[in-house]
């Protein structure tokens, strides 16, 4: 018997799948923080409290992360802004096209 699958079913499987492997895979151990963690913010969050780091540690490192992102992204949005920018050049059309 074969059992379709949906495209949200084969996600979660996947998701699942790849985090048993990541696990097992980066195991630090059960109580260690390892790769496989960052699809658990809760124990990421109760390992990196704060009570232990320095909090401008924690802002750096996000302020770089939020900086990548933003570069990553800052393409495709100057991409799209010409695009619109070239539509409002172009001549008007004459007639609906129905």
């Amino acid at each position: 018997m074969v059992v379709a699958l949906s495209p949200l079913d084969a996600s979660v499987l996947v998701a699942l799948t790849v985090r048993v492997k990541s696990t097992s895979l980066f195991a630090g151990g059960v109580n260690a923080w390892h790769v496989g963690h960052v699809l658990d913010p809760f124990f990421t969050l109760a390992t990196f409290d704060g009570s232990r780091r320095n909090s401008d540690d924690v802002l750096v490192g996000l302020g770089v992360f939020a900086v990548t992102l933003l570069a990553l992204q800052l393409p495709g949005v100057v991409r799209a802004f010409g695009e619109v920018l070239a539509l409002r050049r172009a001549p008007a059309r004459s007639g609906r096209a129905d």
